[in-house]
């Protein structure tokens, strides 16, 4: 049982470097500078039961879809400060994979599980 904790938690810590990333890599040419700050912000919103599934506005809103809610809340994303919630969301009752196909042109990344 215990082995098997450990494989997930790899698995997960493997997912967020993966993430970091790539998420570091995308806003860096998107709005350019020092994203550190902006990365930390955003995989703080990517924990049970939340999963971040995509960057749109020019890497200026981040998409999280939460499992909960079966919902997509959308996000602000300033340089240096916390996500706020923007009170845009999408219904996603049968996970986010729907609506971000229907809306992959207007975002900038997607993660991975939904490309």
């Amino acid at each position: 049982m215990g082995s098997e904790r450990r494989l997930r938690e790899a698995g997960v810590e493997a997912e967020r470097r993966v993430l970091r990333y790539e998420l570091g890599e995308r806003l860096l040419k998107l709005r350019g500078g020092d994203v550190s700050a902006m990365v930390t912000y955003i995989l703080r919103e990517h924990l049970e039961p939340k999963t971040v599934v995509a960057l749109r506005n020019g890497g200026h809103e981040v998409l999280v879809y939460w499992r909960t809610h079966q919902e997509i809340v959308v996000y602000d994303l300033p340089r240096g400060g916390f996500l706020e919630a923007t009170g845009e969301t999408y219904d996603a009752a049968d996970g986010p994979g729907e609506w971000l196909e229907a809306n992959h042109d207007e975002l900038e990344w997607i993660h991975p599980d939904w490309r």
